[in-house]
């Protein structure tokens, strides 16, 4: 009898910083998803963008089993089903682990991982890449959580002097009559 899909043992896995305070400002939430990205470890797919958090979620890469185990993998299934990076200035609940009611603003979470840890060599990366000490809870798999909803009131604002064009470069100032 084959194993199927269902058979595997399935992990979610978060990666949160051992300071609970800790954030990254807009640029170093870019830095990782594309830290992430290049690495192979999650296609950035969708995205919920608010004023003062963000979420980008994704699937797996085609090297996304070096954050959990070293080596190659032949296997024949995902090395997992979903990734969540969250970032802002909003605090919101551990989406699992740690205390009761335990609140953060950043983490990275895995959902449906085959491993219940992350590889030394992944978790030293994004130690040097984030510049804090991270702890990691895991638990059995319970399944993929809906992606996050931007309410209306948390809608960012247009960026008044943002740069349509790409092409030509910007000069001068921006004058605003009042």
């Amino acid at each position: 009898m084959s194993e199927t899909q269902e058979d595997i043992e399935r992990f979610d896995v978060l990666i949160v910083s051992q300071t609970r305070d800790f954030n990254l400002v807009q640029q170093g939430v870019k830095s990782l998803i594309n830290f992430l990205a290049t690495a192979n470890i999650m296609r950035p797919a969708d995205e919920a963008v608010a004023k003062e958090w963000v979420e980008v979620y994704g699937p797996p890469g085609p090297t996304a089993h070096e954050a959990f185990t070293r080596g190659a993998y032949g296997g024949d299934y995902a090395v997992y089903h979903e990734a969540t990076v969250r970032g802002g200035q909003k605090y919101v609940p551990m989406p699992f682990g740690g205390a009761k009611g335990e609140v953060v603003r950043f983490y990275i979470a895995f959902y449906g991982v085959l491993w219940n840890e992350l590889s030394p060599s992944f978790k030293n990366r994004l130690t040097r890449l984030l510049v804090t000490r991270l702890d990691l809870f895991t638990r059995p798999h319970e399944g993929v959580p809906p992606h996050a909803e931007v309410g209306k009131d948390e809608l960012p604002d247009d960026q008044k002097f943002a740069r349509k064009d790409r092409t030509s470069p910007r000069v001068g100032t921006a004058v605003e009559e009042f």
